[in-house]
């Protein structure tokens, strides 16, 4: 942001430097709030997963100042119990340090959680860590090189509602891990 604003400022924006940046990064939070849609049925399975005591983290490379206000204004907020970002660990996600983040945070081990993600890369980590993994299509890292999402994780999903058709009742024990290993 210190960049861009610097940037800014020598192409003769007006407003001293601190203004620039608080405005990029309004800007920046706008364009979460009202642009950031969930993907196809997800606030639904995240209700689901709430309802039956399913804890549900979120571990963002993106800023989690803005991934709070797309989760807000997409009504999910009540569904997440746990935000953290690669720069609050220390390391992206070439690294399972965000992944084993969240699980330590429920006091879980890698196979007792699984992990939704739409970037290969990230899936290779989280799945070499140990954990499951539910690839969720997204245009643009379906073009990733290497993105071969079947050899990449356990499952693979054009979005959440087969997921949701396919989840036992909650009542029987494992049921999620058993839709995920289908």
């Amino acid at each position: 942001m210190e960049q861009c604003a610097a940037a800014y400022k020598e192409l003769g924006a007006p407003g001293s430097l601190e203004e620039i940046r608080k405005e990029l990064s309004q800007y920046a939070l706008n364009g979460y709030r009202d642009r950031v849609k969930e993907k196809p049925h997800a606030t639904a399975l995240l209700k689901l997963l709430h309802e039956n005591g399913v804890h549900v983290a979120v571990a963002t490379a993106s800023n989690p100042v803005g991934v709070r206000t797309a989760l807000e204004a997409n009504g999910m907020t009540p569904y997440v119990e746990y935000l953290v970002s690669c720069t609050e660990v220390g390391q992206g996600k070439d690294s399972p340090a965000v992944f084993l983040n969240c699980a330590e945070h429920f006091g879980a081990v890698p196979a007792e959680c699984v992990v939704f993600e739409d970037s290969a890369y990230a899936l290779r980590t989280a799945r070499g860590a140990g954990f499951l993994t539910v690839g969720i299509r997204d245009e643009i890292s379906a073009e990733e090189p290497g993105a071969d999402f079947s050899q990449l994780c356990h499952r693979y999903l054009p979005d959440y509602a087969q997921l949701l058709a396919e989840l036992t009742p909650p009542e029987e024990e494992g049921s999620l891990l058993r839709a995920v290993r289908k």
